[in-house]
């Protein structure tokens, strides 16, 4: 049976740099064969045999779920933050995953992931600098 809790998540190539998305827009969907994380406009699911593990730790002084995983067309940091974690992790559990608090638990083979999301913030950015400097010329001009 899936169940879909709303929280916080980020995407990334690493937990500080990437797309974040604060309560409730984002969500993750836990059913017996995936798990599914949408925060939009990108929506990734996992199928249950490309998670290599989920790992539970705080992130920012909240409990955080780490999923660890082999999608390559993924980024490598994809971290969810629901407000109630008991009700996720007891969502994890009715459907069969396992979590862990220790990283070392987890294959750690070397995993080539995507770039996409580090290269759409790259882009935003740039284009947000251009934006405010032209609009610092009109407003001197005015």
């Amino acid at each position: 049976m899936s169940e879909t809790i709303r929280g916080g998540a980020h995407v990334g190539s690493n937990p500080w740099l990437g797309y974040h998305a604060g309560w409730p827009l984002a969500s993750l969907t836990v059913a017996p064969d995936s798990l599914t994380l949408s925060m939009w406009p990108l929506k990734y699911k996992f199928e249950r045999s490309s998670i290599r593990g989920l790992l539970k730790k705080p992130l920012f002084g909240r409990t955080s779920l780490f999923i660890v995983h082999t999608n390559p067309a993924f980024s490598k940091s994809v971290i969810f933050q629901p407000p109630n974690f008991s009700r996720l992790e007891s969502a994890l559990t009715e459907n069969g995953y396992v979590l862990t608090d220790d990283e070392a638990k987890l294959s750690m083979e070397p995993i080539r992931y995507s770039n996409v999301i580090p290269a759409i913030v790259l882009i935003a950015a740039i284009l947000g600098l251009i934006a405010a400097v032209i609009a610092m010329a009109v407003a001197r001009r005015a």
